[in-house]
């Protein structure tokens, strides 16, 4: 898998880590085993703007996913690029804090819950909630185990 990341707000966040999970849920779907993701580390503001024009919500969330495949279809793109996982720094080090776990471990769940919407899961109705957060626990699980 090839991951591009941007640090548009300094997280701390180091690019390998990101690249490493990532693979690991890549690994989830074979399909997805050369795909591309960008991964954009942005403020507060940001997060809020982008919530506010593409979902109506105005107010920041911890991430957001703009994927590029053919959800209906669920193909990918020949190119074989999946989108962008936006995370907000700011909020997320406040949900981790609430949470009581690191940022890191929250920066961690949230490219996993990013990377499942971007591959066209979802939490809306209860079945899908469930068989997402399923997807989430194996995937971080295979995560921590190889890390």
């Amino acid at each position: 898998m090839r991951v591009l990341v941007n640090q548009l707000y300094a997280s701390g966040v180091h690019e390998k880590l990101v690249k490493r999970v990532m693979a690991v849920a890549a690994k989830e779907d074979p399909q997805y085993r050369h795909a591309e993701v960008s991964v954009a580390f942005v403020s507060d503001a940001v997060s809020r703007r982008l919530n506010r024009q593409y979902r109506h919500i105005d107010r920041p969330t911890d991430v957001l996913s703009f994927s590029e495949l053919d959800v209906k279809k669920a193909e990918m793109i020949s190119t074989g690029y999946v989108g962008e996982i936006v995370i907000a720094v700011p909020y997320t080090r406040r949900q981790a804090k609430r949470l009581l776990h690191s940022f890191r471990e929250e920066v961690i769940i949230l490219l996993i819950h990013g990377w499942l919407h971007l591959i066209g899961h979802d939490h809306i109705r209860n079945a899908a909630a469930v068989k997402m957060q399923r997807l989430e626990k194996r995937i971080l699980r295979a995560y921590l185990s190889n890390n």
